[in-house]
């Protein structure tokens, strides 16, 4: 499941149009993540964030973090600051977060809003992950 969201993550980046380079704090937050040290990778996080508060991408994956981590309140509060932002980006997850919290009439909507979004998984991708296994995202047929 771990897989699941750092395979999120670094789509999530990838679409990113950007040629700043990312503060050392959110490069070590990533790594971190990575290593699956989620305290130390919070950390990082909120000083990135706190360095510069628009940083879209460091706010989505401290989302994916708290999901991780089980703090959905958390996590669904950041997918509504990029939703906010980027419209539909962040709407997946927050379907996904509300429904942990039994916001089931709140998760359907974001699930609708996704669903109409330039920001669905590729279809090419077909529930797989990149190293082939089933990772239970999208199911398309």
């Amino acid at each position: 499941m771990k897989n699941i969201f750092l395979a999120i993550i670094v789509l999530f980046l990838f679409q990113q149009v950007t040629c700043q380079q990312k503060p050392e704090d959110y490069l070590k937050a990533m790594s971190q993540l990575q290593m699956e040290n989620y305290d130390s990778s919070l950390h990082y996080f909120n000083k990135a964030i706190a360095v510069n508060s628009s940083d879209y991408t460091a706010i989505f994956n401290r989302g994916m973090l708290y999901y991780a981590m089980s703090e959905f309140p958390a996590a669904s509060k950041d997918f509504r600051l990029v939703n906010k932002r980027f419209p539909g980006k962040a709407s997946l997850m927050l379907s996904k977060t509300e429904a942990k919290l039994n916001h089931l009439d709140i998760a359907i909507k974001y699930l609708r809003e996704h669903l109409e979004s330039n920001y669905k998984i590729p279809e090419l991708w077909n529930g797989r992950s990149f190293g082939g296994k089933r990772s239970g995202i999208v199911q398309t047929k």
